[in-house]
C-alpha cells in the first residue's frame, strides 16, 4: 500500500508539469511514472504494459533512480528510450536512440 500512496503522491507534483505529444496517445502521467515505476525495480515496462501490473515496492535506491527516471523524462527523454521498451499492436519491443 506504501507504493500506492507514493504513486498518488508523485502523480500530484507532476501532474502539470509532464507534456505528451499527439502522436502517443499511450502516455498519460499515470503510465508514464508507472513505466519508471517499474523501470526503477529492475523489471521494465512500455507505458501501455505499466498500466496492466501492479506497483511493486522499491528499495531506496530504486527509490532515487525512479527519481532520476522521471527527471529524465521531465527534460523530454522518450519515455521509451528511459525504459528501453515500446508497445506496438500489443507486442513488447525494446527501444533505444536507435530506433528513429
Amino acid at each position: 500500500m506504501i507504493a500506492e500512496a507514493l504513486f498518488k503522491k508523485l502523480k500530484n507534483e507532476f501532474e502539470s508539469k509532464f507534456h505528451f505529444l499527439d502522436d502517443k496517445p499511450e502516455e498519460s502521467v499515470d503510465s508514464t511514472i508507472r513505466a519508471c515505476w517499474h523501470a526503477a525495480s529492475g523489471s521494465p515496462k512500455s507505458a501501455e504494459e505499466a498500466l496492466k501490473v501492479p506497483l511493486p515496492e522499491l528499495t531506496e535506491t530504486q527509490l532515487k533512480t525512479l527519481q532520476l527516471l522521471i527527471g529524465q523524462r521531465l527534460e523530454k527523454v522518450p519515455l521509451a528510450y528511459i525504459t528501453g521498451r515500446q508497445n506496438f499492436m500489443g507486442i513488447e519491443l525494446l527501444a533505444d536512440k536507435r530506433a528513429l
